[in-house]
C-alpha cells in the first residue's frame, strides 16, 4: 500500500511553526510501520529534512504563507495523488476534488467552540473545508470532541 500525507506544516526550521502541530506530525512520520507499506509525505519548498523510511516530496512553491499552502493544497496537489492507495489529510483539510480514499486528522475544534479566538478568513476557511472533507473522509475523529455529529461523518 502506498500512502500520501499532506506534511506542509513539518516545519524544517526552528520557531514557532516547530510547536504544536509540527510535533505531532514529526512524530508520527518517524514512528510509521515500515512492512509492506510506502508512505511519501507532501512538504513545503524550504523543508530540507530527511526521515528514514519516508519519501518527502517537495513542492515547487513557496507554502509558508497559510494562502499560498491552500493553493497548492487545492489547486496542484490533487493532480499528484492518482498514485496513491490513500491519502492522510494531517491537518484538518483534504484537497475538494480528490477521489483517492482519504483519512484526515482534526486535532480540535476551537475554530468552532472558541470562533472569536481566531481571523475571521481563518475560522470560515476550517469551518467550511472541515467540514466537506470529514464528510468524505474514511476516518474523522478529534482530540477534543468526536465531528461525526457536526458534519454526519460515516
Amino acid at each position: 500500500m502506498h500512502i500520501g500525507l499532506n506534511a506542509h506544516l513539518l516545519s524544517g526550521s526552528a520557531g514557532y511553526r516547530s510547536a504544536g502541530i509540527h510535533g505531532y506530525i514529526h512524530g508520527l512520520l518517524r514512528h510509521l510501520p515500515r512492512d509492506d507499506w510506502r508512505f511519501t509525505a507532501f512538504v513545503g519548498a524550504a523543508n530540507h529534512m530527511q526521515i528514514d523510511g519516508v519519501e518527502l516530496r517537495r513542492s515547487r512553491l513557496d507554502t509558508e504563507s497559510p494562502l499560498r499552502r491552500i493553493v497548492w493544497e487545492q489547486a496542484l496537489q490533487p493532480w499528484q495523488l492518482g498514485a496513491f492507495d490513500l491519502y492522510h489529510a494531517l491537518a484538518f483539510v483534504a484537497p475538494l476534488p480528490l477521489s483517492t480514499p482519504m483519512i484526515v486528522t482534526v486535532y480540535d475544534l476551537s475554530f468552532i467552540h472558541y470562533p472569536e479566538r481566531l481571523p475571521a478568513a481563518r475560522r470560515l476557511y476550517l469551518r467550511l473545508f472541515t467540514g466537506l472533507t470529514c464528510r468524505r473522509a474514511a476516518v474523522c475523529r478529534s482530540s477534543a470532541n468526536r465531528p461525526g455529529g457536526m458534519w454526519s461523518v460515516r
